[in-house]
């Protein structure tokens, strides 16, 4: 009976401790605070003529990345890339907005000049 006991029990088993030792080593991060400057993105959207184009990116500053409590590499990984990705958009919409005004203006323009 104790034999049974002894293997059926999760820590008996090297999966069991294998897991135990991976979960005790997997590395927390907290980040106080987290600067991009500079950042660039190459873009290919259809709508602004499927050109690929270089956009400059706003300062991005992220605080506080997970508090107190940490984060895993892959975690903080994905705060890190949406953030980028959300500022990537907005520069996207901002670009196309103005280029499709300016297609706009310029076709009234001409619609003026006949």
């Amino acid at each position: 009976m104790r034999s049974e006991k002894i293997l059926h029990h999760p820590d008996s088993t090297s999966k069991g401790r294998a897991d135990q030792k991976n979960a005790r080593k997997e590395a927390k991060l907290r980040i106080n605070k987290l600067v991009i400057e500079n950042g660039r993105a190459d873009v290919n959207v259809a709508a602004l003529g499927s050109k690929p184009q270089s956009i400059t990116l706003k300062r991005i500053e992220m605080t506080d990345i997970d508090g107190q409590a940490g984060a895993t590499p892959e975690q903080v990984a994905k705060q890190v890339l949406n953030a980028s990705v959300a500022e990537v958009s907005r520069e996207v919409a901002e670009t196309g907005a103005k280029q499709l005004l300016d297609k706009g203006l310029h076709r009234a323009l001409e619609q003026i000049q006949r």
